[in-house]
């Protein structure tokens, strides 16, 4: 049963749609979920930084305090009213005042270029967020596939099945074809599906001598019906018959949209 698009190369359709081939999509998902994943590890380390940020105040504080108290014995070791310091202490003790004062500088700019670094690394996450998320929208959009993309060629199947079934006559019936679910999720239900036709038509429909003795068309239905669930956000799939014993089973889906 030939099923969606699924080859090597890609090719333009009238009115400006492309194909792509369903691994090239694929392909494409992955790199757009990568991107997301990217985008949150890009988040996670923007707010280290602005922990570590957090830190460097607190000892920035504390650093402070501790040249103050430098610059209070330097003070005493050379004002009018000095106390006695060994001579071989004083240019030591100059050294390291000196080196404070540079310190104290190099760690002023050093805070005032991390700030500005994070200013900038959450102008270029907020950005990547917005360019990622477009990404994400499109491919996903790609993937989408109105659902009778897949139950469409179910009908050779039924006609087919039904013949070699003690001679059923049965049609398919498509409902909420125009429905888009991600081609993914469509190839996964294939095999399902075909079992609860093949159920439908062996245990469900009855010959076409006994609906006619029961007033019925002679031609039985199976019906494939698919519906939006959770605000349109979710897929239901349905497949029922109309035979004497109707069945019916029905089966969730990943995201979707409605078609236009």
């Amino acid at each position: 049963m030939p099923g969606p698009y699924n080859g090597s190369e890609q090719g333009t359709d009238r009115g400006g749609m492309v194909r792509i081939a369903a691994h090239k999509l694929d392909r494409l998902t992955a790199g757009a979920e990568s991107l997301l994943t990217t985008r949150l590890f890009i988040t996670q380390r923007i707010r280290e930084l602005e922990e570590m940020a957090t830190r460097f105040s607190l000892w920035q504080w504390n650093y402070s305090q501790a040249f103050n108290d430098l610059q209070a014995i330097r003070g005493r070791a050379s004002g009018e009213e000095k106390v006695a310091i060994p001579p071989d202490l004083l240019l030591p003790l100059q050294r390291t005042v000196e080196f404070q004062e540079y310190n104290r500088e190099f760690i002023t700019n050093l805070q005032h270029d991390i700030a500005t670094h994070l200013r900038s690394m959450e102008i270029d996450r907020s950005a990547l967020e917005t360019s990622t998320s477009e990404i994400s929208d499109l491919v996903h959009d790609a993937a989408l596939l109105p659902a009778s993309t897949i139950l469409a060629p179910f009908s050779a199947f039924v006609r087919e099945f039904s013949r070699t079934s003690g001679g059923k006559s049965v049609d398919l019936a498509i409902e909420g074809g125009e429905i888009e679910v991600d081609r993914r999720i469509l190839d996964a239900l294939k095999d399902p599906i075909t079992h609860l036709i093949r159920n439908s038509i062996d245990h469900g429909i009855e010959s076409p001598e006994t609906r006619r003795a029961e007033q019925k068309s002679a031609t039985g239905t199976v019906r494939i019906r698919v519906f939006p669930r959770s605000g349109g956000s979710r897929v239901g799939i349905e497949v029922a018959d109309d035979g004497a014993a109707s069945t019916a089973a029905r089966s969730g889906g990943r995201p979707s949209r409605p078609g236009g």
